[in-house]
């Protein structure tokens, strides 16, 4: 351990509160704003400033197991085990959070990115109990390690760690933006593409679904027959199986006595898939192209285009129109977000006549989009290579590397520098003042 450092047990340098939950059946309990109620969900490691959801009334307050602006809070019952925030505000807090109210003689922040660091969720995972439902009880929370440096050292190392933080959420929010552009740029693209932008002025025809292909949809084998289930080769797509472009493979498979003997029917292959029912189209509509004739569930319904019509080029079709086609096509009054099918079959869609037109096209896109793509890849790696680096901040923090030897001897030149192990006797006199 770093020099004039000390570990010490996290209830030694603050006060560790479990919090409750008022009666939900007691509306006066909740009938005012008067003060915030924090629940994990409101906890998002990384922001300080923590605003809650649910607030309690005065009456309710009065009696709540509550912490002061600057406490730290930490879940330690849940799948989410270990998420934390500092609060800004005074508040009440329920039962599966744990409150450190730090003593005055420590640096709230420098206890608040501790916990947030890696090193220190680790503790907490390991110290829980291997149940389904994680759980870290008060008593093993409050023997926790946790690292103590001198008072001017802390203030210094907070004040680096936000200044690399802040410098990263800067490049993060470069990165969100330009993500944000290459999705216009793609649906700008397609929009191009579907508007004749890719084609020297031909003419397009526009005809409905209906009028330029075959439609089927699918069904389920009795899952009671194994027969129709054991050692099956036939390809049985479900809305889980639609996540790429052309489908090749399913996570289930059915055998051709199950297509004999049940709703189910071949599909060819180089058919465009649409999933027609599923929670997943409140927010996109899979659509993909089958490689190879299989068979579909009856949550899809599957178009197999004409000769002169390019399953590819319709498949950017309908991504162009995506939203528009789950919100013309909606059917009203279902249980399970839908696409009504006859709405999709006559739905209209415009083409040129010429197949390699239309192939043109398509390559015009997938160039496109391939090079945007690439990009996004890119950037997806930066954002992970970033949360990475937050968390190697953390780490050279806590083990004394952040601050060069400059920084440390201007705070062992402040006045109320002192090695952490004096810092830890003062904070214990001043607990037996306290209880004497």
């Amino acid at each position: 351990m770093k020099k004039d450092w000390i570990e010490v047990e996290l209830k030694t340098i603050g006060e560790i509160v479990t919090g409750g939950t008022p009666s939900k059946n007691d509306f006066s309990n909740y009938s005012s704003k008067d003060f915030p109620f924090y629940k994990p969900t409101d906890l998002n490691q990384g922001i300080l400033t923590v605003e809650s959801n649910d607030f309690l009334s005065s009456k309710a307050y009065a009696s709540a197991r509550k912490a002061p602006k600057n406490s730290i809070l930490v879940t330690c019952i849940g799948a989410t085990i270990g998420k934390t925030g500092f609060i800004k505000r005074e508040g009440s807090f329920n039962q599966q959070i744990n409150a450190i109210i730090p003593n005055g003689s420590i640096e709230s922040k420098f206890l608040y990115y501790q916990i947030i660091s890696q090193d220190f969720q680790n503790k907490i995972v390991h110290s829980s109990s291997s149940t389904t439902l994680p759980i870290l009880n008060k008593s093993k929370f409050s023997i926790l390690p946790i690292q103590v440096a001198p008072l001017p050292e802390q203030r210094a190392i907070v004040a680096r760690i936000e200044e690399l933080f802040s410098e990263l959420d800067h490049a993060i929010a470069n990165l969100k933006s330009a993500q944000a552009k290459l999705e216009i740029y793609r649906q700008a693209v397609l929009k191009k593409a579907f508007e004749g932008g890719f084609t020297n002025g031909e003419k397009w025809q526009w005809k409905k679904f209906r009028d330029c292909g075959s439609w089927k949809g699918g069904g389920t084998p009795s899952k009671a027959n194994h027969s129709f289930w054991e050692s099956g080769t036939v390809l049985w797509v479900s809305p889980k199986d639609m996540k790429e472009k052309f489908i090749s493979n399913t996570i289930d498979k059915i055998t051709e006595e199950a297509i004999e003997n049940s709703s189910t029917k071949w599909i060819s292959g180089g058919s465009v898939l649409f999933v027609v029912r599923s929670g997943i189209l409140r927010r996109t509509l899979p659509i993909a192209i089958s490689k190879v004739d299989l068979t579909v569930n009856q949550d899809l319904q599957a178009f197999t285009p004409n000769s002169d019509l390019d399953p590819v080029f319709v498949y950017w079709f309908c991504k162009s129109r995506e939203r528009d086609i789950r919100e013309t096509c909606a059917k009203d009054g279902t249980t399970v977000e839908s696409v009504d099918s006859t709405s999709l079959k006559n739905y209209l869609i415009p083409f040129p006549s010429a197949l390699e037109l239309q192939t043109q096209i398509v390559q015009e896109i997938e160039s496109r989009l391939s090079v945007a793509d690439k990009l996004a890849e890119t950037i997806q790696i930066n954002l992970l290579k970033s949360e990475s680096l937050r968390q190697s901040i953390l780490k050279q923090a806590f083990e004394g590397k952040l601050l060069t030897e400059v920084e440390l001897e201007a705070c062992r030149k402040e006045a109320d520098w002192e090695p952490a192990e004096k810092l830890l006797e003062r904070i214990k006199g001043e607990k037996k003042k306290l209880t004497t």
